[in-house]
């Protein structure tokens, strides 16, 4: 009995804090343009503590003009895995609109010996971008790149 009432407790608080994280835009699963230095992307927005958890897994491999781009309430660390990605990303790191950091070429497990690979940001952050991995070498993207959210793109 004990260990039932934990468990509805557990879910209780996991169901409050994601109830708590609320969304901070007001995109929807229509794609917006973001600008990343020189570079622009078909993005889908991530703001939720659900759609996060979900991402790109699962999910047939982005175009090169796409992206998707997990939005966070506030700057804190934040860390991804590769858990059943069927393709390899490269992650941007992103805090008061600018690149902070990038990792590029992460590979997805039937590229890395069945492995989940796991990143972690280099230091708080408020957005985390993927893109198809080896993007980010060829546009050229730099850590400082101004990263800039647009209008909703038909």
């Amino acid at each position: 009995m004990l260990k039932v009432f934990i468990l509805l407790v557990g879910f209780a608080v996991t169901g409050a804090s994601c109830l708590n994280s609320t969304s901070v835009t007001e995109y929807t699963d229509e794609p917006i343009e973001v600008q990343v230095g020189e570079a622009q992307f078909s993005t889908i927005i991530r703001d939720d503590a659900f759609e996060r958890a979900k991402g790109l897994s699962g999910t047939g491999a982005l175009q090169d003009d796409e992206a998707m781009l997990f939005i966070f309430s506030g700057p804190d660390r934040q860390s991804f895995w590769m858990k059943d990605m069927n393709f390899s990303l490269d992650f941007l790191w992103i805090r008061d609109g600018a690149v902070i950091g990038i990792d590029e070429g992460v590979l997805h497990p039937d590229a890395n010996d069945g492995k989940t690979a796991r990143v972690g940001s280099p230091g708080p952050v408020d957005m985390v971008m993927e893109l198809n991995a080896g993007r980010v070498q060829a546009l050229g993207i730099k850590k400082g790149d101004e990263v800039v959210l647009g209008q909703v793109s038909k």
